[in-house]
């Protein structure tokens, strides 16, 4: 498991999300961190910067939602349909 040294910690990417990332309190970090998983975002083509991170998680989160194979509304149905980072983050996200 690589680690990368932050502040004298180490940290894996794991720590990173859950240890940094997520205690931040912002759901559309979900639409962000790329996971590999099919059920995850795309990677983005650039790097996420102090100046730009509000743009590009709006973005991010556009994106995600606008993918049907991320979010699908079937009204003859009365189904939606969701990727499964919904489920596995859902207390991120409230209520």
């Amino acid at each position: 498991d690589y680690k990368l040294a932050i502040h004298g910690k180490d940290y894996s990417l794991d720590d990173m999300e859950h240890q940094i990332l997520r205690k931040m309190n912002e759901p559309r970090i979900h639409f962000a961190i790329v996971c590999a998983s099919i059920g995850c975002p795309p990677l983005l083509d650039e790097a996420f910067t102090t100046d730009r991170l509000e743009r590009q998680l709006t973005e991010r989160t556009i994106t995600f939602f606008s993918n049907p194979d991320k979010f699908r509304i079937d009204p003859d149905k009365n189904t939606v349909r969701l990727s499964p980072i919904m489920d596995w983050y859902k207390d991120d996200f409230g209520k």
